[in-house]
């Protein structure tokens, strides 16, 4: 019976830490890919500023991202005991293609971290307009997509457990 209720309250625990980080991460994710989408109708605020509170948001993305994902492999471990997707119902479905688009949207955070902001942190892209409003426009782009990914996965989540 003990051991029942402390699955019970870890995996509750797991949950909350789960939901938390997901808010963190992509709370501000949004709202940056919303201003950067609206960036040429905001007057007072210079880009290279947008784009710089954006990466100084870096170690909060890293860190609720990391929670987010040690949080649901440790709960997926906890509830089944393995890694396996599962197809065999609709939630089990809804739940796998979830994983999978997941997956995909933290490689797209991998490439939007590596491949996509590095460019943007070097002086002289900053210094020079044009090369900085041609990454910055790169960058847009993968801000949408990013969190259409990660929306998308969510939505699945969501309707797998409903």
């Amino acid at each position: 019976m003990k051991q029942f209720i402390f699955q019970a309250m870890l995996l509750t625990l797991l949950n909350a830490i789960s939901i938390i980080s997901w808010a963190i991460y992509i709370g501000p994710m949004l709202a940056f890919t919303v201003l950067f989408v609206l960036q040429s109708q905001i007057k007072s605020v210079k880009l290279v500023d947008l784009v710089s509170a954006f990466q100084l948001w870096g170690a909060g993305f890293g860190l609720s991202l990391g929670a987010l994902i040690f949080s649901l492999l440790l709960s997926r471990w906890k509830q089944y005991g393995e890694y396996v997707l599962y197809w065999s119902q609709r939630e089990d479905q809804l739940q796998s293609i979830a994983i999978i688009v997941a997956i995909f949207a933290w490689w797209s955070n991998m490439i939007l971290e590596v491949w996509t902001l590095d460019p943007m942190r070097k002086q002289e892209i900053k210094d020079n307009e044009h090369d900085f409003q041609v990454a910055f426009q790169s960058l847009r782009r993968h801000m949408v997509v990013h969190c259409l990914l990660w929306l998308s996965a969510a939505a699945l989540f969501v309707g797998s457990i409903s």
